[in-house]
């Protein structure tokens, strides 16, 4: 296990052991990769996140911050939840990708997101540039 996952699985286990629960339930989840220092290898920051709550109470309450999706290019690689570990799968599709001498596209390094929708199916949104 690299460093990163190390660090990646307890926040989500958190998340969904003690905030979802109950005040969060039904809406859609997203994990944020941002702030990249160089590329993957680099440090970067991630952030489990919901719908922007327009009620400052409701953000204080939980302790929320905000956080941006920029605009920009993204390309998006989709699943369902299921058997196995899907996000991992989706993500070695991205590493593949973009490692592959017949890639189009750059990864800007800026942005990239993955969303959760309670129906199972899942997105990552890749930045390029």
């Amino acid at each position: 296990m690299d460093a990163a996952t190390a660090k990646i699985m307890p926040l989500w286990q958190h998340f969904y052991q003690e905030i979802y629960p109950g005040r969060l339930s039904g809406d859609v989840v997203y994990g944020v990769y941002s702030n990249y220092e160089s590329d993957a290898s680099g440090r970067f920051d991630v952030t489990v996140a919901v719908r922007d709550y327009e009620d400052d109470n409701v953000r204080s309450e939980h302790g929320f911050d905000r956080v941006k999706l920029l605009a920009g290019r993204y390309i998006v690689f989709s699943g369902l939840a299921g058997e196995g570990n899907p996000v991992l799968q989706l993500w070695q599709q991205v590493w593949q990708y973009f490692e592959s001498p017949d890639c189009l596209y750059q990864r800007s390094w800026k942005t990239d997101y993955e969303v959760y929708h309670q129906d199972g199916k899942i997105a990552l949104f890749i930045g390029i540039a």
